[in-house]
């Protein structure tokens, strides 16, 4: 219910009235979307191709996706947002360090581990979900619900007020480049 308290009290007057379900609903799908999106521009990423630049890299990512998937890739948005957000960035980049990507990974290792800090320059990687939803209930013995309700929450109007700022500082070269990119 928080959920839907915020949408209602954050959004303009050009969003539509959504219930909590169809928000949580919304957001399912956006992180979907998303998540794949990052596969395939990670793939093109790790291709390494010569001469391509972030522009191209993200224009070959949405022919991929649109190739590859059903439905075309409409969240250009929110990828945008997420990408540099270290639960999105790719894990399996072993970055200067270097590593073997055969080497066997021990899935009896029931310790936590922690992401080096050189695969997210200057922050850690924030507390997973699990882990951050059993903190939260053993400190303040909140229900599960809540928490979630709450993390949603928080993330929905975080992303509104991003949206809006972006809207604001963008001019209209951006937003058609970024449209000319979608439809490719």
């Amino acid at each position: 219910k928080t959920v839907h308290h915020n949408y209602i009290a954050q959004k303009g007057e050009n969003y539509p009235e959504r219930t909590q379900t169809s928000l949580e609903g919304r957001w399912s799908d956006i992180k979907e979307q998303v998540s794949k999106f990052e596969a395939y521009f990670n793939k093109v990423v790790h291709e390494n191709r010569s001469g391509y630049v972030d522009s191209d890299k993200t224009t070959e990512a949405v022919n991929l996706y649109n190739s590859l998937e059903a439905k075309p890739f409409i969240v250009m948005h929110c990828w945008e947002v997420f990408h540099e957000q270290p639960k999105w960035i790719d894990l399996n980049d072993k970055g200067p360090q270097g590593g073997d990507s055969s080497a066997p990974i021990d899935l009896e290792d029931s310790a936590p581990t922690e992401v080096e800090s050189s695969s997210v320059p200057g922050s850690k990687r924030p507390m997973g979900r699990d882990s951050s939803k059993a903190t939260k209930r053993s400190s303040s013995g909140q229900s599960s619900s809540h928490s979630v309700a709450s993390e949603f929450s928080t993330l929905l109007s975080n992303l509104h007020v991003e949206k809006i700022a972006l809207l604001k500082n963008t001019n209209g070269e951006v937003s058609e480049h970024l449209w000319n990119i979608v439809d490719v």
